[in-house]
């Protein structure tokens, strides 16, 4: 089954703060929580308020739209790979002489996805780089601690601080999965491209997280079976719970946190939240929701994290 991919190419430096907002502490990709939320601000800035509105209460009934966290590219020649996180269940260490590494892995195509589901180990050309199982390149992506000065400004007196920059390789590249309802795929189309523009993650004032995007439907999933392997953060609705108990097979968490960012406020503090992560596995078909993260003394609108999950078939015992 073929899938609907927003293929990214940046621009330049990213900046993704923890929850702490500690801007030397960079995430290398943001969530499915985050994108949605920057993809939220974007979709306002060009449709306004009543518009957003509309999206929004249509996506608090039913996922109209289904996203997948962000993940790596690799661009070899006319061929993409594209990168998934590996699924919590699968036991890397028969397939190479180092443990240690095996362990490490993180992310793999989906082609080595395949073939190790079937047996045959992740072939040829593959070299583990840090938690990436590449096609052989000098490089995956590197960071740096880049110097600013914070003037104060009743005593115009300076405060160095630093932020992370991560840059990727040359033909390394970012991806998302998602499927939209066909009301509302023109304007979230849009709404990306105007996110292109404006920037994603911290520091766009200096050019950070700016990117160009290319609409594909060229991310092929070849694994059936009756576990669902999990690409997003994902929130329980409240009749998945019981659910939970015997359904995960393997699962990590994720907290999400962070400030509020809107034309009201920008510097009050969201409710932290825990989300299932990508890699989890469930023994069932999970649906997800929107969770009410606004802070207590914030009055102007509520706050939402997108919790929605997308998933893919994984096949059970492997």
């Amino acid at each position: 089954m073929a899938y609907k991919i927003a293929l990214i190419k940046p621009k330049g430096p990213l900046n993704l703060g923890r929850r702490t907002g500690d801007l030397t502490n960079s995430k290398i990709l943001p969530g499915s929580d985050q994108l949605f939320s920057a993809l939220l601000n974007a979709y306002s800035l060009y449709y306004g308020a009543g518009e957003t509105k509309a999206f929004f209460e249509a996506l608090l009934e039913k996922p109209v739209l289904e996203l997948s966290s962000l993940f790596p590219a690799q661009v070899t020649g006319e061929k993409v790979y594209y990168f998934v996180p590996k699924p919590l269940t699968l036991d890397l260490t028969p397939y190479f002489t180092d443990v240690k590494t095996a362990k490490k892995i993180e992310y793999l195509p989906v082609e080595s996805l395949e073939k190790i589901a079937k047996g045959e180990g992740p072939g040829e050309g593959y070299v583990v780089q840090k938690a990436y199982l590449p096609v052989k390149q000098e490089y995956w992506h590197q960071s740096r601690e880049i110097p600013r000065v914070a003037l104060d400004r009743i005593t115009s007196s300076s405060n160095i601080y630093y932020c992370t920059g991560i840059t990727f390789a040359e033909n390394i590249y970012l991806y998302f999965l998602y499927e939209i309802a066909p009301e509302w795929k023109t304007k979230f189309e849009t709404a990306l491209r105007v996110l292109a523009d404006e920037g994603l993650g911290g520091e766009r004032t200096y050019g950070f997280g700016q990117f160009s995007i290319e609409f594909r439907e060229d991310f092929s999933w070849p694994l059936q079976g009756e576990y669902r392997f999990l690409l997003s953060n994902y929130y329980p609705k409240e009749d998945e719970l019981l659910k939970i108990a015997d359904g995960v097979k393997a699962y990590t968490l994720v907290e999400s946190g962070g400030y509020v960012f809107s034309s009201f406020d920008r510097g009050v503090r969201k409710k932290s939240v825990r989300f299932f992560g990508p890699g989890s596995v469930f023994g069932f078909k999970p649906v997800g929701r929107l969770v009410d993260v606004t802070p207590k003394y914030f009055t102007e609108h509520p706050v939402y994290r997108y919790g929605y999950a997308f998933t893919l078939p994984w096949k059970g015992g492997i």
